[in-house]
């Protein structure tokens, strides 16, 4: 448990800030190269993580470890989009009568059932994120994180889906 802990401080920095960097680097150098090229679609890196699945006869290593260290992996990283995900509330309060507004974020922000901020769409979506992620947080993880909105929506069934709608914000 001490191990995962200590692994775990190092996720912030890891997931959240070098790891998109490289990438953007590297697909940045790639289309200054190749500027008509469909390069890199996907990130050339993706996180991986050794904490608690070093299943190599440690009888130390049990399936409770593995449960502890997933968890606590998909808990640090779903905090921090619970998180994200409010201070990005709070900054898109862009009214619907001042700026256009996609299809697809006029059909995100429908599905938020709140009240509030009916004439701020971008607001809406993204609260509309927050609640599919917190079901996602209840239905997976063992303890839950700061900044929930509990809407009554529906979990995400894939990270695809949380990603479709992210990226209808940021279109």
């Amino acid at each position: 448990a001490d191990e995962i802990a200590v692994g775990l401080r190092y996720y912030a920095a890891a997931l959240f800030e070098v790891i998109p960097q490289v990438n953007a680097e590297v697909r940045e150098a790639l289309q200054a190269r190749w500027p008509d090229g469909e390069l890199l679609a996907e990130p050339i890196v993706r996180p991986g993580s050794w904490i608690g699945g070093d299943r190599d006869g440690n009888p130390n290593v049990t399936a409770d470890v593995v449960r502890l260290a997933t968890g606590s992996a998909a808990f640090t990283a779903l905090a921090r989009y619970l998180a994200e995900l409010t201070d990005l509330e709070q900054e898109l309060s862009m009214s619907a009568r001042l700026v256009t507004v996609s299809a697809e974020v006029t059909r995100l922000a429908d599905t938020c059932p709140d009240e509030l901020h009916l004439d701020e769409p971008y607001r809406r979506a993204v609260r509309a994120i927050r609640g599919r992620l917190t079901a996602t947080a209840a239905e997976i993880l063992d303890q839950q994180p700061q900044h929930q909105l509990d809407l009554g929506l529906p979990p995400y069934a894939t990270p695809a889906g949380l990603r479709t709608d992210l990226d209808a914000i940021d279109a």
